[in-house]
């Protein structure tokens, strides 16, 4: 650890990062951030800060955390910032500016290897197909050497392995201390490592899940904390929603009775009423969830739980969980592998029980279906006091940060929706001169989105906003039947390199785009965010429309009702707030470097006859502004 920081003496003009690095530039927002984090940190208060694109926020808050003396958990929203941060901007301050700190990069548990799992799957183990027996093979020659039990250091293999559920170390399988195999577990010595790293780097879906597992003796990774840094932080809402809500899946039951049989496979103990409950449980499984199999692909079923058939199929299937759960705890005396499995059994018991029995005016209550598995949720419409009291009440810091936090220079929002109590809220500008490096164009002739023939004439003008770049275009879309409409008109009227989100991997799919000349790449929402394509390779993004959530998705729905039923409006209150951020992250794909320029386009004329529309252009960056395709085109030259 370092003794006493000095930030100007790091950031400004000839300041240590200076003489560290060749094309070094003083950023005043950058220099502002790090001492910000440090007097949070210092005198233990909240801080919500939000660093624009160029700010070099890691390396701001960076500094605090290790400058601290005491453990400090960052966790992210997106795989690429955790690597970036472990592999990149830590290694960077260990030998450029010669600080002496212990990091560790933490993943979920099903990551990793179980030893005890794999062993158990290499003597009873069933393979589905002959290349299953060869990525063993692969597996079980990696185990022998890897360090960290990390399945991402294993070279040469496929991403979706068929079998790796039953050979990882995820915890709901977990028996702890009581594993034989638990003082050379690989979670066992990523705890005692993070036990001594100053500095733990996680995700948002880790953080929670782990918050979540602390009461209990099983699952948790992360030593005790109390200082907290939140970078991606306008994820925070969704992903503790998931946590701090209720799911139960077909899936989810199949997986356990699956287990309960290997279970009983592999131990020496013999039991009739096990066999038959898990007989009983697997028809009544299938019976209960073919009631929602009718329903579009996300649903509300807030009334039709007190339908009474379904509530006769859920008091069925109900018993029979109970009666599972009753053999499977009649044998953890005999085989500790059945203890995870009565624990399994007795959550899913639980949440069914809030998702069915439970009416909370609070709640949403719906159903998803997929190609793989039929799920019905319990998710709370509020995380904000969840939030509050379970987690940030136990911090002694918390530091939320982004490039999307404010709302019109407003952090109201964020506050009020993950329940932050933040002593200071700061806004600090981007580095980047979007007036000369970018020009932002809306059309006023245009159909409104709701037109039947919106998308295509959209499809017409993005193909003349496309001539003036000659491609090197995202085109984000709020739907995907817009999307597929346009990529179907668009591959018939014009040459381009046209690139459809779905017909590879997203990391493939944004390689060929780099490769490609004249290239556009079509997308809808995972890619309005995390996503960094700098220089020539991306000069125009062009969205379709106004990112207002669709109202009949389950939670949207759920959030206007409530909140129209308190008096209070859903529109000004949520549904806007919430475009106006996801908006800043669609279009903050195009600038991402001082080098940058493009075109930003947004093919939404409310964006010029609706009274909110001020809420919008306050909130995006200053740049140059036109309604022109002509005027487009003359700035854009004028740009290059």
């Amino acid at each position: 650890m370092t003794d006493g920081l000095n930030y100007k003496d790091i950031f400004m003009p000839g300041g240590l990062l200076n003489r560290s690095m060749e094309q070094y530039e003083f950023r005043s927002s950058q220099l502002e951030m790090a001492e910000l984090v440090d007097e949070a940190f210092t005198e233990e208060k909240n801080l919500i800060v939000e660093a624009g694109t160029g700010t070099g926020k890691t390396l701001a808050y960076l500094l605090p955390a290790i400058q601290l003396g005491e453990r400090v958990v960052i966790s992210t929203g997106t795989k690429n910032l955790q690597e970036q941060l472990y592999y990149k901007d830590i290694p960077f301050l260990k030998e450029k500016l010669g600080l002496k700190f212990k990091s560790i990069l933490v993943k979920g548990r099903n990551n990793y290897i179980c030893r005890k799992r794999f062993e158990e799957f290499r003597l009873a183990g069933e393979f589905k197909n002959k290349d299953d027996i060869e990525l063993f093979r692969k597996i079980e020659e990696w185990q022998r050497i890897t360090k960290t039990g990390d399945i991402a250091e294993a070279k040469g293999l496929p991403e979706d392995i068929t079998f790796w559920k039953e050979i990882n170390a995820r915890g709901e399988v977990c028996i702890g201390k009581k594993c034989q195999r638990f003082d050379d577990c690989f979670i066992t010595n990523l705890r005692r490592k993070a036990m001594v790293s100053d500095i733990i780097l996680v995700n948002h879906h880790l953080l929670f899940a782990d918050h979540n597992v602390k009461l209990s003796n099983y699952g948790e990774v992360l030593p005790e904390y109390r200082f907290v840094i939140l970078d991606e932080a306008h994820q925070v809402e969704s992903v503790a929603t998931n946590f701090f809500g209720f799911r139960v899946s077909d899936y989810q039951i199949r997986d356990l009775l699956g287990d309960c049989i290997r279970a009983l496979r592999t131990s020496k103990v013999k039991n009739v009423l096990l066999e038959k409950s898990v007989t009983n449980v697997e028809f009544n499984n299938t019976a209960f969830f073919s009631h929602f199999s009718h329903f579009d692909e996300r649903s509300r079923i807030d009334r039709m739980k007190g339908n009474e058939k379904l509530r006769e199929q859920y008091e069925l299937l109900n018993s029979s969980l109970v009666d599972l759960s009753i053999a499977v705890k009649s044998l953890v005396k005999e085989d500790d592998n059945f203890d995870p499995l009565y624990r399994r059994t007795v959550e899913i018991i639980e949440n069914l029980k809030q998702i069915i029995e439970v009416d909370a005016p609070d709640f949403v209550y719906w159903c998803e279906n997929t190609m793989r598995t039929t799920a019905v949720s319990a998710s709370p419409l509020f995380v904000n006091d969840i939030l509050r009291d379970s987690f940030f009440s136990a911090m002694s810091s918390v530091v939320l940060t982004s490039a999307t936090l404010s709302v019109a220079g407003n952090f109201d929002f964020i506050k009020y929706r993950v329940g932050l109590d933040a002593e200071t809220c700061k806004s600090l500008p981007s580095e980047f001169d979007y007036e000369s490096r970018a020009v932002f164009y809306a059309p006023p002739d245009l159909p409104l989105p709701s037109e039947p023939d919106f998308y295509s004439r959209l499809a017409e003008r993005a193909s003349e906003i496309l001539k003036i770049t000659d491609g090197s275009a995202f085109m984000l879309f709020t739907n995907y039947r817009g999307m597929e409409e346009c990529y179907d008109i668009m591959t018939e009227s014009t040459d381009y390199n046209i690139f459809l989100q779905g017909e590879l991997g997203k990391s493939e799919l944004i390689a060929k785009f780099k490769e490609s000349k004249r290239a556009v790449l079509m997308a809808t929402m995972s890619f309005w965010q995390g996503v960094d394509v700098p220089g020539e390779d991306l000069k125009c993004v062009i969205i379709d429309k106004l990112p207002f959530a669709v109202p009949s998705d389950p939670m949207i729905s759920g959030m206007i009702e409530y909140l129209d039923s308190k008096g209070r409006s859903a529109f000004n209150e949520y549904q806007l707030p919430s475009a106006v951020m996801l908006l800043k992250q669609g279009l903050g794909r195009l600038i991402r470097h001082k080098q940058d320029y493009g075109i930003a386009a947004v093919m939404d004329k409310r964006l010029i006859t609706k009274g909110y529309r001020k809420f919008f252009i306050q909130s995006l960056p200053p740049y140059r502004r036109t309604k022109s395709l002509e005027e487009l085109e003359d700035y854009y030259r004028a740009i290059t």
